[in-house]
């Protein structure tokens, strides 16, 4: 059985439900007395402010540069700076398999070093000067 998540706010040591219906109507699934771990999430999901330069500037000016279009650059992008290797074991033996990791699991940190591996590639690689978030109005 897959067990969901759900998220909350910490408001003065208050537990907020980001969204309290879901949150009920799992619970009133369970039969049984449940568990609650409580961790701190740490660093944001990726903004709206980095999607914005990044399918408006990034990937615009790689596709541009290209020939490719948005979808495909992304996909190349997150195929060259994001890809994990998973092991895939058979009955004929293992195998490695290269997993891009979506940019939807990615935090703000984690988003702002993906954009920076990108622009330092397509500098060398495709002499694309992609500017910095702060130089562009996006």
């Amino acid at each position: 059985m897959i067990t969901p998540k759900f998220q909350c706010t910490n408001k003065n040591g208050r537990l907020l439900m980001n969204n309290p219906e879901e949150f009920k109507a799992y619970l009133s699934t369970l039969n049984s007395d449940v568990e609650l771990i409580v961790r701190n999430l740490g660093h944001k999901s990726r903004s709206d402010n980095q999607l914005r330069y990044y399918w408006g500037v990034v990937i615009r000016m790689i596709s541009d540069e290209t020939g490719y279009t948005p979808n495909e650059a992304h996909e190349i992008c997150k195929a060259l700076f994001l890809s994990e290797k998973l092991v895939l074991h058979t009955a004929h033996g293992d195998q490695i398999i290269d997993t891009p990791k979506s940019t939807t699991a990615l935090t703000t940190k984690e988003m702002e070093q993906y954009m920076s591996e990108i622009r330092m590639w397509a500098s060398c690689e495709l002499s694309l000067n992609i500017p910095e978030p702060n130089e562009v109005e996006v």
